[in-house]
């Protein structure tokens, strides 16, 4: 749930709204909005702490449709490995580009259809590594720089942090931790 602030701590977003009709065809996902505070640009993203078991492999995704904003970049933060580092996502063109160099983690993008897609990346902790953030950026193309005016925006749904290799089916939670049975 992006509307929590709480549960999704914020950076230059300015409203979380559900306002916009998810993949699942319900008016229930996100409308991320970015600042207008300060004026010219900046980023605007969502993150989350994330306990992890070390030498594990888990993924990260969630469904995003353009907004103003064409593109998403998903990023891993604070962790030994991977690095911090990510993967852009062009929300109109299925297109998949390292945030730089060479990201340890692999990017994966299904469209799901009516402009959405679920963007994912996988990538395995480090021997010491028990927790680190991810993280959700609104980007135009491959910049995480966007104008700061108060209507720059996109739609997200289905947030899932999950142990594994692959994206799983969406577990609805409502902000809560959920397991599959």
């Amino acid at each position: 749930n992006f509307t929590s602030s709480t549960n999704w701590p914020r950076v230059g977003i300015s409203s979380i709204t559900r306002s916009g009709v998810g993949p699942d065809g319900v008016e229930d996902s996100a409308n991320l909005i970015v600042s207008s505070t300060g004026g010219g640009t900046g980023t605007g993203h969502v993150g989350k702490t994330v306990t992890v078991d070390t030498s594990s492999t888990y993924t990260w995704s969630v469904y995003a449709k353009a907004g103003t904003c064409d593109s998403v970049m998903l990023y891993t933060h604070n962790f030994t490995t991977p690095n911090n580092n990510g993967y852009f996502f062009n929300l109109e063109t299925g297109v998949i580009t390292a945030y730089s160099g060479t990201p340890d983690s692999t990017a994966t993008i299904q469209d799901i259809g009516n402009g959405w897609y679920r963007c994912a990346i996988t990538f395995t902790t480090h021997s010491s590594d028990t927790s680190g953030s991810i993280r959700f950026y609104l980007a135009n193309g491959t910049n995480i720089l966007v104008d700061r005016d108060g209507t720059d925006n996109l739609y997200a749904y289905g947030a899932q942090f999950e142990e594994g290799s692959t994206p799983s089916s969406l577990i609805p939670t409502s902000g809560q931790q959920g397991t599959r049975e």
